[in-house]
């Protein structure tokens, strides 16, 4: 049987690769069989992310502010907080400690002087508030770290005048705050915050209603973090 010219060749070409797979296998009897063709590779592992780290919790922190507050709102049924004070000046200040990597609990205070309005010229009225605070900071590994604030307490107002001194408290019931930390160093940051406090005096005049009064706050805040970031 004569084999076309062109198969030849042909031929060739499809014995080639067999023949050098035999003459490996029969120098390497141990070697193994080659891959078949096609054949998917096995799935491998992913290596799992370590979580990050936990730049809040036990972070014993103390923040320091200065603050102008805005009063408005009634002190009871005869009396508006608004038109009896003119803008506030004060002080404020929380200590906290972190609960969890994005949750803080803490305690808040701060003193705020009123200038005297237009319907009480020689008044002077000043106010003290403190009390326990829930804080939740919104990321973690950066270096400006934003937060909100929720919290509740005591709210004492001082009202002097020339016919005598007044003094009432009441509940600040609810107190909400909103603000960021940019940290310049490891342990110290800075930063702006706003607050709105919402009260109710407990003890008013004979013949008025408790009504609802407020404070609207902004400030610049240092904080201290003692252990550091």
């Amino acid at each position: 049987m004569r084999l076309s010219p062109t198969l030849v060749p042909a031929l060739a070409l499809f014995c080639l690769p067999l023949l050098c797979a035999a003459a490996v296998r029969a120098q390497d009897p141990a070697a193994p069989p080659p891959a078949p063709l096609h054949e998917d590779d096995e799935e491998r592992e992913t290596p799992p992310i370590p979580a990050a780290s936990d730049l809040l919790g036990g972070h014993p922190l103390l923040g320091v502010a200065g603050k102008v507050a805005v009063p408005f709102g009634e002190l009871d049924t005869d009396r508006s907080f608004g038109s009896q004070v003119g803008l506030g000046y004060g002080i404020a200040g929380d200590l906290g400690i972190g609960l969890s990597r994005s949750v803080e609990l803490g305690v808040w205070g701060d003193y705020v002087r009123y200038g005297d309005d237009e319907d009480c010229r020689d008044c002077e009225v000043t106010s003290l508030g403190i009390g326990p605070y829930l804080r939740y900071h919104l990321v973690q590994g950066m270096r400006f770290d934003p937060f909100v604030s929720v919290g509740l307490g005591y709210r004492g107002l001082t009202m002097s005048s020339a016919a005598g001194d007044n003094s009432e408290a009441g509940l600040a019931w609810l107190k909400l705050g909103l603000g960021g930390t940019w940290y310049a160093l490891s342990q110290i940051g800075f930063g702006p915050y706003l607050d709105l406090e919402l009260a109710t005096l407990s003890d008013t005049p004979p013949g008025a209603d408790p009504s609802v009064f407020a404070n609207f706050g902004a400030g610049l805040r240092l904080q201290f973090d003692v252990r550091g970031r």
